[in-house]
């Protein structure tokens, strides 16, 4: 019996001990050890990556701007009394950018409740938004985008630490898209201002915001474009007000959505870059392009919102097109660059200081201009009354234009300096006077005399009147449309279609020509390349 007793017990000391060995060799814990897992061991030995020193100070940059700017970053809650209406006018988180054309993808991003949705009642109600903004001193004044508190009637802002003003707004500026509210505060946490001339395309930037409801939201991505003129929003702009809106936008793939509307655009200084204010969508979110306002714009509408409640900007007041080659070329331009001037409008500071049709304007203040939003936004850096210097392609040379802007308000009866008018020459070339119609095939338009009702209409007294444009041809894609009058062509004044027809004929394919054209809305400048015979077809 006490052996049957002893070897039982052996083998129970036997079980255990090759159960414990088998249970640890497998990292399973004795079934008498504290809990069953206690050993378990998970993970590996940090990877060793080349250079991983370097990306420990990339992601130390992000974090430490972060930090910095994220308090100068601050909600802006709107209340808004507005009438039912089905259509959406494109601030709304949820506006596809219009379906109804799918190249209308341009528009403002303010959301996320896209103003209170839409009301099956026709009695006006109350819409409720949220955007962002950025402190820009530490008193109280912030600045944010037009579109976000154009239609408040209740404006709440809510600070990174969280919290929570009535807000006033001091003033509004729809051609810049840009607005100023104030808070009853001290001791604020201002945003530094940058040089939103001198960022480069590739350079990193941090878009800081509240999108969809989520204060404080960080997203990175690089400066993808500089000076992006958004026409869509230009003309929404210019509905809202008589003044020529500024559509200069800094472009880049950092994420914004609905709610970002306002908020700040940030360079790896921690200075503040822009002010985010549009995007580019088929379906109103975030699709990779964002737009902002250049800051060095921003700064000087800010200032004059806060010491006057209103922007006194300054104009040239001149209509201008981009340069073509054709243009280049018949203008003696070294290279396809500056902006053309279509117009100098009667009165305006443009017409004072000799600004004519034709000009290239290659710089302003010593900065290369080469598209008119450029030029716009260096414009829209100064006031009325202030002195900017352009330097000027005409007639082969460059030359020195100061211009001292003046304020759109401003309707003084100034003669213009032009003196290439129409009525300089009685000159007809000698070409037949009987011929009333001619079709310029290698120009792809047809030419017909003036009619007195034409005359009357654009206030012309010479040149011929455009009956039909190919829509294949450079003058089509120029802008020249039937109704127009060419009142130059090589800036010599058009007196009659033989004249006209003259001209054309004695050039060769490939020539250059250079067309003042008369429209509805102004003066138009057509440049072109003679190209063979066109038929509709082609």
């Amino acid at each position: 019996m006490i052996a049957a007793i002893a070897l039982v017990t052996l083998g129970l000391i036997f079980g255990v001990v090759i159960v414990s060995a088998v249970g640890n060799s497998y990292g399973v814990e004795s079934i008498y050890a504290k809990g069953s897992r206690a050993n378990v061991t998970l993970g590996g030995a940090p990877p060793q990556i080349d250079n991983g020193g370097n990306m420990n100070s990339i992601n130390k940059m992000f974090t430490s701007v972060s930090k910095a700017v994220l308090p100068t970053v601050v909600t802006i809650h709107v209340v808004s009394k507005e009438s039912n209406d089905m259509s959406d006018d494109g601030d709304n988180g949820g506006d596809n950018g219009g379906e109804d054309n799918p190249h209308n993808f341009f528009f403002r991003f303010f959301g996320p409740n896209g103003g209170g949705g839409n009301s099956p009642f026709s009695q006006p109600h109350r819409g409720e938004s949220a955007g962002s903004g950025v402190i820009i001193s530490g008193d109280g004044y912030i600045l944010t985008n037009n579109h976000v508190v154009e239609d408040a009637s209740e404006v709440k802002v809510y600070t990174y630490d969280r919290h929570e003003y009535v807000a006033k707004v001091i003033g509004t500026d729809p051609s810049t898209d840009l607005a100023v509210v104030k808070i009853e505060a001290q001791g604020l946490t201002p945003a530094a201002f940058g040089n939103s001339d001198a960022l480069e395309i590739g350079e990193w930037v941090e878009a800081i915001g509240n999108p969809l409801n989520l204060s404080s939201t960080v997203t990175a991505g690089i400066i993808s474009a500089k000076g992006r003129p958004l026409n869509d929003l230009a003309q929404e702009a210019q509905k809202k007000t008589k003044n020529y809106p500024i559509t200069d936008f800094i472009q880049t793939d950092a994420a914004i959505n609905p709610g970002n509307s306002g908020g700040g655009l940030f360079d790896m200084n921690g200075t503040l870059v822009g002010i985010n204010s549009a995007i580019a969508t088929t379906n109103g979110m975030y699709q990779g392009y964002g737009f902002a306002i250049p800051v060095n714009i921003a700064k000087v509408v800010a200032e004059d919102l806060i010491k006057n409640g209103k922007v006194d900007r300054g104009y040239i007041g001149v209509t201008i097109r981009e340069v073509n080659d054709a243009l280049a070329e018949a203008s003696h331009l070294d290279g396809t660059r500056g902006v053309a001037v279509n117009e100098a409008k009667e009165g305006s500071a443009g017409a004072k200081a000799g600004l004519k049709t034709g000009d290239i304007i290659l710089s302003a203040d010593g900065k290369d201009v080469n598209s008119p939003s450029e030029l716009q936004a260096i414009v829209a850096e100064h006031h009325a009354g202030d002195k900017l210097v352009l330097g000027v392609w005409r007639d082969g040379k460059q030359v020195e234009i100061p211009v001292i802007l003046k304020s759109l308000d401003n309707n003084d009866n100034l003669a213009s300096n032009d003196d290439n008018g129409a009525d300089n020459s009685d000159d007809n070339g000698g070409e037949d006077q009987s011929i009333t119609s001619a079709k310029l095939d290698n120009l792809g338009i047809t030419i017909h005399s003036l009619d007195d009702k034409t005359k009357s209409d654009l206030s012309v007294d010479n040149g011929v009147k455009v009956t039909n444009v190919n829509p294949y041809s450079d003058a089509a894609q120029q802008g020249l449309q039937p109704g127009d009058v060419i009142v130059k062509a090589d800036y010599k004044p058009v007196t009659s279609v033989g004249q006209l027809e003259k001209m054309v004929s004695e050039k060769k394919k490939g020539d250059s020509m250079v067309f003042v054209a008369k429209t509805k809305t102004g003066e138009i400048l057509v440049a072109v390349h003679l190209m063979k015979q066109l038929s509709d077809g082609e």
